[in-house]
């Protein structure tokens, strides 16, 4: 084959990185920016804090009311359950179970269920909650007073089962709250980056002819999406410049 044809292919790559490194670099320090911005926010407003505080009160209410309807007989109380969870989390601490990540919460959480299960009679709400979807006959069961020698085979499998409902229910509120934090902050700086471009465009616009505001808006909202990946993208390439050197 013609060498021309590979030295084209090689210049086109060529002017093809030239053009789209100003690009990406440009979009890399406006996600630079954005992810200082929020997460300059986060700290000093405690978000995650707060997120977390409405997120699991929430599930223990959404949880209370489902154990309700599975059997009119269980009327946890949410807000007892979550003293009680708080109790054995962190010893009434709060503020130290809320300013964990959410993957510390879930195991903290899974902590203090093993203690309610050992004692569902004293810690009966979050007990209740947390087993909102266990069968209600092996609730009872485990609610009740101690087995006799006879009946105690029983008693272990329905805890047994009671145990397992508990974990999974842990589990899939530990993926929930991961999901809807990491979904919240990809939203949140999707807008940043937008708004970061459109001041950008702006002055610009004061100091040259002035974009139309179509043209204005589909560059923002593009560079709302490309921000990150650029950001990620100039950071793997300097990473493997320096280990070329």
């Amino acid at each position: 084959m013609n060498p021309e044809v590979w030295s084209a292919i090689q210049t086109a790559l060529d002017d093809y990185v030239k053009y789209l490194w100003p690009m990406a670099v440009a979009l890399a320090g406006v996600g630079i920016a954005t992810m200082a911005t929020l997460q300059m926010v986060k700290d000093l407003f405690r978000l995650q804090w707060y997120f977390n505080r409405w997120q699991v009160r929430r599930w223990l209410g959404q949880r209370a009311g489902r154990c309700h309807e599975h059997d009119a007989s269980f009327a946890p109380d949410a807000g007892w359950a979550h003293g009680e969870l708080i109790t054995l989390a962190t010893a009434g601490d709060e503020d130290a179970f809320y300013s964990i990540d959410c993957q510390q919460i879930a195991a903290q959480m899974a902590a203090a269920s093993q203690i309610a299960l050992d004692y569902p009679r004293r810690y009966t709400d979050l007990f209740l909650c947390l087993v909102a979807e266990a069968e209600p006959a092996d609730v009872k069961r485990v609610l009740g007073p101690p087995p006799r020698p006879a009946a105690k085979d029983a008693w272990i499998g329905a805890r047994n089962r009671v145990g397992h409902q508990v974990q999974r229910t842990l589990d899939g509120l530990q993926i929930s709250l991961t999901n809807r934090w990491k979904r919240s902050n990809q939203v949140v700086s999707y807008m940043l980056n937008v708004l970061f471009v459109m001041l950008a465009l702006r002055s610009l616009n004061a100091r040259l002819t002035s974009m139309p505001i179509v043209d204005s808006m589909l560059v923002a909202l593009l560079s709302g999406f490309l921000a990150p990946v650029a950001k990620d993208l100039v950071t793997a390439l300097q990473q493997l410049r320096s280990r070329v050197r």
